[in-house]
């Protein structure tokens, strides 16, 4: 009776974890805390035991954790390594709490995909609602509320820099949506019927609109490549059966191929010419770019320029990896050492970390990135070697939408996303562990 009662309360763990993350932090943190507590009580024993699962590829997705805590020994500042560590516990615990309820997970795993996919909806229908209220009213109602919506800030024009994000903050949310667009294409694949075009039609309709007008741009193309190839490989695979024996698998992958790659094209043309909020959003970045290159942005609040902000960025990480190239700084100082780099920068930005890439290297050295860069191909690797192709094409289409997402943003400092990350990653292993018992 004991054991029914907490089989259900870690299923209600699991649904509060996916639902919750593009909602709130804090609930998501909790839950997945208290799903790693409640595996070791209950089922530790079982990862190895009950499973003929190689967990490999799960562990090495905690690769860059281990990094920052080797990182850790060379720090001068041993209090902000801590506090380091612990925002970045994410890196290690979805995986962990994938591995403990790995029973669970292969047998609901798409139940949990739809549970995300309903929390993205949720907080992007609420995010669309805010937008068609008069500005003046949503300030109103988030003074009312008292600290459960996200701060606004008025200062901005809400187009020009992105729509305002009542939950988490707006460039996290901007990347769940875009793989909870990957995930409803996949679950899409697995199951074509009349009902599941519907909610798949509906879903990614909700999810496409508030993708364009968040404004979150990095996110955004992201998707379109990563979307591109999950819809290349379902075009060439849908059109090969179909004229298989007249026409060479070649001549498909070509066609298709072009064709692809044609709309791919296309899609941010009529984005910018007949989406208001996408036309706003990047005229906002070409005026910005503009001011830049003339010399002439102090003339305004340049402070809010996110072009500026990013190149600043990148120059002053590149400082400090140029400072500290092999071994970083260290986990503990690299806060420190680049607000150091910042005030000695005559425009006085606050410090910001736009490279996931150039923010690993700084912080634990070239090897660090090394580790982290291998334990991501030899997780796609191994998912290569069990997966059929279209949940590889998934799966290389996740890691590929946040290879690009990482180049413009140090988004596993952030709490949400260093959770989410190799959560969805480990899911998908698992599923091919599924797939592959299937088979045999």
């Amino acid at each position: 009776m004991l054991k029914k009662h907490i089989a259900q309360l870690i299923n209600i763990g699991w649904i509060a974890l996916m639902v919750s993350l593009p909602i709130s932090k804090a609930v998501s943190s909790v839950a997945l805390t208290a799903l790693v507590i409640l595996g070791i009580m209950v089922n530790f024993t079982q990862i190895k035991t009950k499973q003929n699962f190689n967990d490999k590829p799960i562990w090495a997705l905690c690769s860059l954790y281990v990094a920052y805590i080797i990182g850790c020994f060379y720090s001068a500042d041993t209090i902000q390594a801590f506090w380091f560590l612990y925002r970045a516990n994410g890196l290690w615990l979805s995986p962990l709490a994938v591995l403990l309820h790995l029973p669970l997970i292969i047998e609901k795993h798409k139940f949990y995909l739809k549970v995300f996919i309903f929390g993205n909806l949720l907080a992007c229908t609420s995010t669309l609602l805010l937008y068609t209220m008069p500005e003046a009213r949503v300030i109103y109602l988030i003074e009312q509320l008292n600290g459960i919506l996200s701060p606004y800030t008025s200062t901005v024009d809400r187009l020009s820099f992105g729509l305002y994000s009542p939950f988490i903050d707006r460039l996290q949310f901007g990347n769940l949506i875009g793989i909870g667009i990957l995930a409803v294409i996949w679950l899409w694949g697995e199951t074509i019927n009349k009902k599941q075009n519907f909610y798949a039609i509906s879903s990614l309709t909700i999810l496409i609109i508030t993708h364009l007008f968040l404004g979150a741009r990095a996110a955004q193309l992201g998707s379109l490549v990563s979307v591109a190839l999950l819809a290349l490989v379902a075009l060439a695979q849908t059109v090969y059966k179909k004229l298989k024996g007249i026409v060479s698998k070649p001549v498909v992958v070509a066609i298709t191929t072009i064709f692809v790659l044609s709309i791919t094209l296309l899609l941010p043309y009529l984005s910018y010419h007949f989406v208001e909020p996408v036309k706003v959003r990047y005229e906002q970045l070409r005026w910005e770019i503009d001011m830049v290159l003339n010399h002439d942005f102090k003339a305004a609040s340049y402070e809010h320029f996110t072009s500026l902000r990013r190149i600043i960025s990148w120059k002053n990480l590149w400082e400090l990896i140029e400072q500290y190239p092999l071994m970083g700084v260290g986990t503990g100082d690299y806060n420190a050492e680049l607000d150091k780099i910042y005030a000695a920068d005559s425009l006085h930005l606050s410090r910001n970390s736009h490279s996931q890439y150039l923010q690993i290297w700084a912080t634990v050295g070239i090897w660090g990135l090394l580790v982290f860069l291998g334990s991501l191909i030899y997780w796609l690797y191994a998912l290569s070697r069990q997966a059929n192709r279209w949940l590889f094409s998934f799966g290389g289409a996740v890691l590929l939408f946040y290879s690009i997402v990482f180049l413009f943003d140090a988004v596993l400092l952030r709490q949400v996303d260093n959770m989410a990350f190799p959560l969805i990653l480990s899911i998908i292993y698992t599923i091919s562990y599924r797939q592959q018992k299937a088979k045999s």
